[in-house]
């Protein structure tokens, strides 16, 4: 009888590294290591800022694709650096994948609001750009009165939008100027810078014997 030896998992896919928040990144692949119920588990090794590397975690599960590492602190001024190998259940590492620094890993993605535009007396509509990974993203809409400004709150999250534009039916367009920035967060979990930033216009007026005075606040702001 001869025992054929269980296979050794090839080489995980790495595809990139998210930088979550300042103390956490998160490891996204794709599995191909081909050994498929033989898999016993995913060993996930790191480096910080070029020391050797050492086995961080375990994960036992061949349908996870991700990890987030929470223990990668300060991770804008330093470098983490992972590689993953799998282990078959014979308890045999197979070939390490390759290795992805977080480093060079930040979202440079910067999204653009083309309008803001009054829709009704309750209802705003905001319009913005085709971003690149829109479709496998999160995007978060912050919104400002004009008459306070800087005092933004997170007012709806868009997870994996399908069109590049979305109302605001939670608005007084009668009475107040609201002002809206996007944040995108990629499928790796980085956020991006925010966007420009799209305000409304409020018309306001005034009748007097054969004279109607307008007056307008202005709208911010497009590229050109």
């Amino acid at each position: 009888v001869f025992v054929r030896p269980m296979p050794l998992a090839g080489p995980v896919n790495l595809q990139c590294i998210g930088l979550v928040n300042n103390n956490t990144n998160r490891i996204l692949w794709i599995d191909s290591s081909g050994v498929g119920e033989y898999l016993q588990k995913y060993d996930i090794y790191r480096s910080a800022n070029g020391s050797p590397y050492t086995l961080l975690t375990s994960i036992y599960s061949d349908t996870l694709n991700y990890f987030e590492d929470v223990t990668a602190f300060d991770n804008t001024t330093n470098n983490y650096c992972y590689y993953i190998k799998g282990v078959n259940k014979c308890g045999i590492s197979g070939l390490a994948s390759d290795t992805l620094c977080s480093f060079g890993q930040d979202n440079f993605q910067k999204n653009y609001i083309e309008y803001v535009t009054v829709r009704g007396n309750s209802e705003i509509e905001l319009k913005w750009g085709t971003f690149p990974d829109g479709p496998y993203s999160t995007f978060y809409i912050y919104r400002s009165q004009r008459s306070s400004p800087g005092n933004f709150e997170l007012i709806e999250t868009l997870v994996n939008p399908t069109v590049e534009k979305w109302n605001d039916t939670h608005v007084d367009t009668q009475e107040e100027s609201y002002c809206y920035y996007i944040v995108n967060r990629n499928l790796c979990g980085s956020l991006s810078q925010p966007s420009n930033l799209g305000c409304s216009i409020l018309l306001q007026g005034n009748a007097q014997p054969l004279l109607n005075i307008l007056h307008w606040t202005p709208y911010e702001d497009w590229t050109g």
